[in-house]
């Protein structure tokens, strides 16, 4: 299991946000053509430590979580809802063992829609900081 799919898993196994965007969370370049509201992720940055033994095996991972609706309200409930459930959240998923989530910055973001040009989602961007195992 990957930490994106940990997290996918997180947010659908919580209450609001999964009955909210059911399975409608994917990774960048697959949700705005589809049903909203819904959650696109991505990775930024994943640097990795090292000790004299090689690799240290702790990680802090900068993720990007777009939360997307068809009106402005709807997308910054969406994020609301997302930042309740992951800021300090800790667990294991799997393999993965999340030490901490912290939401680091968020920014607005209105998108064209492929499926009509015309038509906008907008969308809550959630950068968020990951310590995992």
């Amino acid at each position: 299991m990957t930490l994106e799919e940990a997290i996918r898993g997180v947010l659908i196994a919580s209450g609001a946000v999964g009955v909210r965007i059911e399975q409608r969370i994917n990774p960048v370049g697959e949700a705005v053509d589809r049903e909203l509201p819904a959650i696109v992720y991505e990775r930024i940055s994943g640097p990795h430590d090292y000790t004299s033994d090689g690799d240290a095996g702790h990680y802090v991972v900068r993720l990007q979580l777009t939360c997307l609706a068809d009106n402005y309200d709807d997308a910054v409930g969406l994020a609301l809802m997302v930042k309740t459930v992951l800021t300090s959240y800790v667990g294991q998923v799997e393999n993965i063992t999340i030490q901490h989530i912290a939401i680091d910055n968020e920014l607005d973001l209105p998108i064209g829609r492929a499926d009509n040009e015309q038509s906008m989602a907008f969308g809550r961007v959630l950068d968020i900081i990951v310590w995992h195992t």
